[in-house]
């Protein structure tokens, strides 16, 4: 009996992390910003709203060179001075919830909302 119970939670949280999953994962920010970092730093930031054409960013490091495609809906690395490429392997990112990570090079795109700050947060009394 105790099992059938455990059964039953069980299968309930899986419910609600899937439907938390789904509400929060499919969305681009309002402002989305493709974020390069080299080494634990900010490289690059570039604002993809209005994006007209496909840009890309090349990421040169002694003798090892990166390629990342930005676009208006999507990051992605074109090439990769790595053996693996895995980070090219993983394609095209369009939302926040995934980075691209070039372990060997040190390099990590990901997409954030806007960095503009200008804006009231919240109002305390």
């Amino acid at each position: 009996m105790k099992q059938k119970y455990f059964i039953f939670i069980f299968l309930g949280i899986l419910l609600l992390s899937v439907l938390a999953a789904y509400l929060y994962g499919g969305r681009m920010p309002d402002n989305p910003v493709a974020q390069i970092y080299v080494d634990g730093s900010l490289y690059r930031a570039v604002p993809m709203k209005g994006l007209a054409a496909p840009l890309e960013i090349e990421i040169v490091r002694e003798d090892r060179t990166n390629t990342v495609v930005v676009t208006s809906k999507t990051v992605c690395m074109k090439s990769a001075g790595c053996r693996d490429k895995l980070c090219v392997k993983q394609g095209a990112i369009d939302n926040g919830l995934l980075p691209i990570v070039c372990l060997p090079n040190r390099v990590t795109v990901k997409i954030t909302g806007s960095t503009d700050h200008s804006g009231v947060d919240i109002i305390s009394r």
